[in-house]
């Protein structure tokens, strides 16, 4: 439509190069962007224009020539496409489905200011996530970090809270706590499991009164207007079944929770986040250099159950830049223990597994059909043949089913059937598979 193309036109920046592929779709060329700004300009162009789908590709992570990059981009669907759900060094590419749901959920919550409780492993990108929340919500103050857990159990009050001159020995003047801080922003309580019993009965009456006092304060009570969010990789029902958590604070905080999940979960995620991680390093290092990651690398990674999660990855990566002096990363420049654990994760899925049930009833009797028939019939009949048509089905089936619930992405499928992805793309060829296509926009 002409009202399509004019936003399209509008929206690229001079030295784009913009040319029609088919009718309905579009290829844009953007020479001076890197690969997380390619990505941002590709959200909001979705948002802005409403087109019906956007893939992103960047050279040379995704492609070292035009044929490759086109495919690539159009293999991510709208769901799936990556998204950076941060402007800084913190950015992380999602790709996840679930994921890029709660990213996508993130928006509805951003402005709501309702309580949000963020739940996880250590190391999934809980503050990120907060962090976003607020950067959507448009709130006017700053948003304000605290690690509840690396608080001086001493400390902890006054630190929240504020104090007043002489409210204790080293309280030489009047002090704000993270609470003002965070004024008209967004404060955001990492770890907030790990704060004494005393304290949270203070933080449940600051939540629900909206006021609170700085320690050493009687006469003047201060209103709240920051936005409470909280983490934790604790699991809070255990801890209040245990009194180690006051039920009625879990329930202030918990008016809306998220669960963001482990990096071993999200297999579409490592390698788009590993060679984002690797430009990141690179960018930084004088002179700038452009580390790339093997694919050997990668199949580790794949292998790897990264119990520090996306905290874990972007320290593996850091120190696989310094050791290959900004090349290119193999495995030597990767720590023992992660060596270590893809191999042991290898070994586990090699070991031969138990043998199914023989299979019975209906199922059985309709596959076999058309043989016992022949046989009835005292027909001569070719079992082999028969049975390498069977086996042919079940294998097809299975690959096709494994690329629709990863949205074709070929590493993710791979991992589900338990093959490499060198055995699924020839598996693609034999019965002739390729992604459907759908128009880019419209």
């Amino acid at each position: 439509p002409h009202g399509f193309v004019t936003g399209l036109l509008d929206a690229v920046n001079p030295g784009d190069v913009v040319a029609l592929d088919t009718p309905g779709q579009f290829l844009i060329l953007r020479l001076r962007s890197t690969a997380a700004g390619a990505r941002l300009f590709a959200r909001d162009l979705k948002e802005g224009l409403g087109a019906a789908r956007v893939g992103v590709a960047a050279y040379p992570d995704d492609g070292r020539d035009a044929d490759a990059l086109i495919t690539a981009a159009r293999d991510i669907s709208p769901e799936s496409a990556p998204a950076v759900v941060a402007s800084d060094e913190s950015a992380l590419v999602v790709a996840d489905p679930k994921l890029h749901e709660l990213h996508a959920l993130a928006r509805d919550l951003a402005r709501e200011r309702v309580n949000v409780l963020l739940l996880g492993e250590t190391g999934v990108g809980k503050e990120v996530f907060a962090r976003r929340l607020h950067d959507l919500s448009g709130a006017k103050g700053r948003f304000v970090a605290v690690n509840c857990g690396a608080l001086s159990p001493n400390l902890v009050e006054a630190l929240l809270f504020g104090h007043q001159k002489g409210a204790f020995t080293d309280a030489k003047a009047d002090a704000p706590g993270f609470f003002e801080a965070a004024h008209e922003g967004t404060l955001f309580l990492d770890e907030v499991g790990e704060l004494p019993l005393d304290v949270q009965v203070k933080l449940l009456r600051a939540l629900e009164s909206r006021k609170f006092d700085r320690v050493g304060e009687s006469r003047q009570e201060r209103t709240l207007t920051a936005r409470i969010l909280s983490a934790t990789n604790r699991n809070l029902d255990v801890e209040v079944a245990a009194n180690r958590f006051r039920a009625d604070l879990y329930f202030r905080l918990d008016v809306f929770s998220l669960t963001l999940p482990p990096l071993r979960a999200r297999p579409t995620d490592i390698e788009r986040m590993a060679r984002e991680f690797a430009r990141q390093v690179g960018a930084r290092r004088a002179p700038p250099t452009e580390p790339e990651v093997s694919d050997e690398v990668m199949e580790i990674f794949l292998r790897y159950d990264w119990p520090g999660n996306i905290r874990e990855l972007r320290n593996v990566i850091e120190r696989g830049v310094v050791l290959a002096r900004g090349g290119m990363i193999t495995p030597q420049h990767l720590p023992e223990r992660v060596l270590q654990g893809a191999r042991a994760s290898a070994e586990l899925s090699s070991r031969p597994k138990p043998l199914p049930e023989p299979l019975e009833g209906d199922l059985i009797a309709t596959i076999a059909a058309p043989l016992v028939a022949d046989l009835g019939d005292h027909k001569t009949v070719d079992l082999t043949a028969f049975l390498d048509q069977v086996r042919d089905g079940v294998d097809r089936a299975c690959v096709v089913k494994a690329l629709e619930v990863s949205r074709w992405n070929q590493t993710t499928a791979a991992k589900r059937l338990g093959v490499s992805r060198v055995t699924l793309i020839a598996k693609m060829k034999k019965y002739g598979l390729a992604q459907p296509e759908e128009p880019l926009a419209r």
